[in-house]
Formats: C-alpha cells, structure tokens, sequence
C-alpha cells in the first residue's frame, strides 16, 4: 500500500502519540516517586528524548526509504533481523494492550458507567481497524484538523485554572534530593519517548525525508513542554499528595474548573480531548505492528491481517483485563525493563553493527 505524508502530518502524528495516554496518567505515576519535583524530571526528560530521536534518527538514515523492519534484515541479515523484528513487534502489542485498558477502564469508571467492558473493548478496536482500513493518511489529514482545537481548548482550560494555582505546592525544592527524579526519570524516558521508535516504520513516507527528521525533534519538544505544563499544573492546583493518589489527576484537575458556578463540569471536555489523543496512539501503534507483520511475511500491505488482528487483541485484552492501577505498577517496574531492551539497547546494536559494516542502502 502506498503511503505519502506531508512534514506536518508526520508532525502531528508524533505530537499526538507522545500526549496519547501520557497526559492523563502520567503525572499521577512520577509524583508517586519524584513528588513535587515531577514536573522538573520531565523537563529533563525533554532533553533525553531528543538524544533518543537521534539515535532514531540515524536508523532511519541508513536507508532513508526503508522502515525499521527493512533495516533489521539489511544490517543483521535475514534471520537475525526477523528474530529482533518478533521482539520489537512484542514490544508494540504490549502497548497495545496496555493503551486499550487504560483507555476502557478509564471510560468504564468515568464515563460510561453502566456499559460493560467488552462493548467497550469491541468499539474501541473497532474504530482503530476501521481508521486503518481507511489508511495512514486519512488519519494524519484528520488529525491535522483536531490538534490545533485540541491545543487550544487544552491551553483555554490552563487559563482557567489559574485562580486555582498555590504555589506553595511545588515547594521546597529537591526535598528528598535528585535521587527520586532520577528514578522517575527512568520511567518518563520509557514511557513516552522510547516509544517513538514506531515512527520508523512512517517516516520512510514522509515525502521530504530529511524535514521530516527535523520536524521529528520539533514534535517531541513540542509534546515534552506541553506534557510539563500539564504536570506542573496538576501539583499547582491539586497538590502532589492529591496527584500521587489519583488514577487519573488530569481529569479530576477538569472539576476544579468554575466560572460564575454556572460555566463547570468541563471535565468532560477533557475527557473527550485525551479519548481522541490516546485512540490515535492506538492507531499508529496498531499501523506500526501490522506494517511490520506484513514484512515479516513478505506481504503487500497489511489489510489482510487487520481483522484476525483485532479478534486476537479482543480476546488477549478480556483474558487480561487489570486494574489500571496494575497498568500504572507495570509502567513503573516492568515496562521500562522491556522497552529499555526492545526500544533502545536494540536500535543501539543496529546502529553500531551498522557502522562496523558501513551498510547504507
């Protein structure tokens, strides 16, 4: 299947997988470690990810037109590259799964209450197969419509709160000293910004290639700052302790938002802007382990599998549905082992074999 972007929708691509799940429940997982720091450990956090687009970077440049699966093959040979290409693709189905629950759970317990899980279960996979039928690039051209209204009803909701912000929430600084955002650190590396490995099987169609590598570093400073304001903003208004407790602190920060007690329960609103950010991740999470499914069989494109796929995930994800406060344990502890392997130390290896072999295509 033949796919062309432009350099902007490559952008909003990325900026919407970094929000994606992280806007929600991520400050809710670094204020359990770093406290009232949260916000600067993901302000460093910024900078790491901007060494990981790097490295990324220079993957992708070893043949501009090829995805991260052709790459495999072309630098480790054919069985080496499918063997890393069955782990980095383990890697993606488990964030997959991982998005689905966070995304059900939090519509199950805050929204639609009385639906049953698997309905939900059914929708959601549904609308991400029926997007991806549609193709990448009718998603992108979608989304370039829906970011800029979300950004600016996110930052609308920002102003609003500002009445409610006491400064008194994020300090004394460094109480507990630099260790704890050390660890947190760990996790915000892992969970996003490990994760944009995926885009190395799109930017191959981006139609400017080498813009669309800039751009790449322009997109995930763009979702680390917003990401930072979000977290800041969450200890500033609910406090660290109240943040730390919560399961999802972005969206109870949506309650505290009053005009005139008339103008209130825009926590819906919220609700609605991170639903379309996370079902996005979803989306390209989905593009990108069928992308690499239909290479590894050596097919065409990847609408054969998109059914069969989603039935594997329905029932892998009702076999294993978890709390989300078990999803937020494994994005803690168990997550950031898996991807530092499959999401880093592995691009790492074929970055350097590529070098002692001197492979360029």
């Amino acid at each position: 299947m033949k796919v062309q972007l432009s350099v902007s929708q490559f952008t909003v691509l990325v900026i919407s997988f970094s929000l994606g799940s992280s806007v929600l429940i991520l400050p809710a997982i670094l204020t359990k470690i770093s406290k009232n720091d949260a916000w600067i450990t993901m302000l460093i956090g910024i900078g790491i990810s901007v060494l990981l687009v790097y490295l990324y970077n220079q993957i992708a440049t070893i043949s501009p037109r090829q995805t991260l699966v052709d790459i495999h093959e072309l630098v480790l040979g054919k069985w080496i590259g499918k063997a890393f290409t069955i782990v980095y693709m383990y890697s993606i189905f488990i964030i997959i799964l991982g998005n689905l629950e966070v995304l059900v759970f939090f519509l199950n317990t805050h929204i639609l209450i009385e639906t049953p899980s698997e309905a939900l279960f059914i929708i959601s996979i549904g609308v991400a197969l029926y997007g991806l039928r549609k193709g990448l690039e009718v998603i992108a051209r979608g989304y370039e419509i829906f970011l800029p209204l979300i950004i600016l009803m996110s930052f609308l909701f920002l102003i609003l709160l500002l009445k409610e912000i006491k400064l008194d929430n994020i300090q004394p600084l460094l109480t507990e000293g630099v260790l704890p955002i050390i660890v947190s650190l760990y996790s915000s590396i892992n969970f996003p910004y490990s994760e944009m490995l995926l885009f190395l099987m799109i930017l191959p169609y981006v139609n400017n290639f080498n813009k669309g590598k800039k751009y790449f570093y322009v997109a995930v400073i763009i979702a680390g700052i917003f990401t930072v304001i979000i977290i800041l903003m969450n200890i500033l208004v609910l406090s660290w302790e109240v943040v730390s407790r919560n399961v999802y602190p972005t969206y109870t920060l949506g309650k505290k938002i009053s005009i005139a007690e008339f103008f209130e329960r825009l926590e819906v609103l919220i609700a609605l802007v991170w639903v379309i950010c996370i079902m996005f991740k979803i989306i390209i999470a989905i593009y990108a382990f069928l992308t690499s499914l239909s290479k590894l069989f050596e097919c065409e494109n990847y609408q054969p599998f998109l059914l069969p796929f989603g039935l594997i995930v329905y029932v892998y994800a009702i076999a294993h549905t978890e709390e989300v406060t078990k999803v937020q344990e494994d994005l803690v502890f168990h997550w950031p082992f898996l991807s530092t392997i499959t999401l880093i130390i592995m691009p790492l290896i074929v970055l350097i074999v590529s070098k002692i072999r001197k492979v360029r295509s």
